[in-house]
């Protein structure tokens, strides 16, 4: 049979299927199988000039790095949207996000989430896998305009997002119970290994990773907040904490090397880098 054909057959067959899957999902989830791509905006996060080469048919370029200012911090969510409107995107669209590096594709796929994309599904498939299936339509990658195509319009999910101030305030309020989580690895947890201005946790804070236990008992009554180094390691960590969820987790966006540089804010497990 045609690939062309092969393909067409495909998307008619999972039309429904797709269709159930948005009214069913939570605003981001991941999948380890590829919907119908004709009713859903695919979302490269490789580079750019990777994905404009070749990548699955009708897919848009969106790497992390395109979300970064040159100072690799992340713009206010108000500059992200036009740069969305660049690449036609309005926020109400169900996009699938499809990558080689799951940090750099979880970081795009949280912050689409954060802007206020409507659904957002993360494919967990790597896609030189996809691109390896005889069965795949590719083409070149579509890149960002110069000016907006569109206007996005989706309401952003600011009330997630935590500033510094906003978190050491709930740090010190005895009424609400916070579930305070570090995402980085053990050895950065406790201090041994200093990436930042110093080394330790934030106060209070637990060590989490993909694997961990959480007690869903106090999930239920407290205000979650998860952090990891910078902004692209928790964006990626809040994403994989978030999706699948119907409450909403919260999230310290700066991370741990923004909380370390303000050395007038505590620190559990303290430490400096030796001299020499």
């Amino acid at each position: 049979m045609p690939i062309k054909r092969s393909f067409c057959l495909l998307a008619l067959l999972l039309v429904g299927a797709l269709s159930d899957l948005q009214a069913a999902m939570p605003g981001l989830s991941y999948s380890d199988q590829l919907p119908v791509p004709q009713h859903a905006l695919l979302i490269d996060t490789r580079a750019t000039d990777v994905c404009h080469k070749n990548t699955l048919a009708h897919a848009l370029c969106l790497s992390a790095e395109s979300l970064m200012t040159p100072a690799q911090r992340i713009p206010s969510l108000r500059a992200i949207a036009w740069l969305l409107g660049t690449y036609g995107l309005q926020g109400d669209e169900a996009v699938i996000v499809i990558g080689t590096e799951a940090s750099q594709r979880d970081f795009v796929a949280g912050l689409l989430y954060l802007s206020g994309q409507e659904n957002v599904l993360i494919l967990s498939v790597p896609v030189g896998q996809l691109l390896a299936r005889a069965s795949t339509v590719k083409s070149a990658g579509k890149v960002r305009g110069q000016s907006r195509s569109a206007i996005y319009s989706a309401a952003p999910r600011d009330q997630q997002i935590l500033l510094r101030d906003e978190l050491w305030g709930l740090i010190q309020n005895p009424q609400q119970p916070l579930l305070l989580l570090d995402a980085r690895t053990d050895a950065e947890y406790w201090g041994h290994h200093i990436r930042a201005a110093r080394g330790g946790h934030i106060p209070g804070a637990s060590l989490w990773g993909q694997s961990s236990d959480l007690d869903m008992a106090l999930i239920e009554r407290a205000v979650t907040v998860i952090y990891a180094h910078d902004p692209v390691d928790t964006i990626a960590a809040f994403t994989r904490l978030q999706a699948g969820r119907q409450d909403a987790v919260r999230v310290y966006i700066e991370g741990w090397r923004s909380w370390a540089a303000q050395g007038v804010l505590p620190a559990d497990a303290e430490s400096f880098k030796q001299e020499g």
